[in-house]
């Protein structure tokens, strides 16, 4: 649901024992295995703010990715009355 509704359908999402990450080229957000929705949400946000961000270019939680994760857990994690 959450894929799709970001624009990500043909996304998939594997589970490992290797770590959580967003790999842009192969479409995959790989998450350990019983990881909670934020890691998700936090891998959603690096697939759709893949820019490294900073003076040298070399940071990928900077304020980009930071308005990114933060509009994903507001739409998806607080709960709406």
């Amino acid at each position: 649901m959450v894929l799709k509704a970001e624009g990500l359908a043909d996304w998939r999402v594997e589970f490992t024992r290797a770590g959580a990450y967003c790999w842009r080229d192969r479409k995959l957000i790989q998450l350990l295995s019983g990881r909670s929705r934020v890691a998700f949400l936090h891998e959603v946000a690096h697939a759709l703010h893949p820019e490294p961000e900073g003076e040298h270019k070399n940071h990928y939680h900077g304020g980009g990715w930071a308005d990114v994760f933060g509009r994903l857990v507001d739409r998806y994690m607080i709960p709406r009355s």
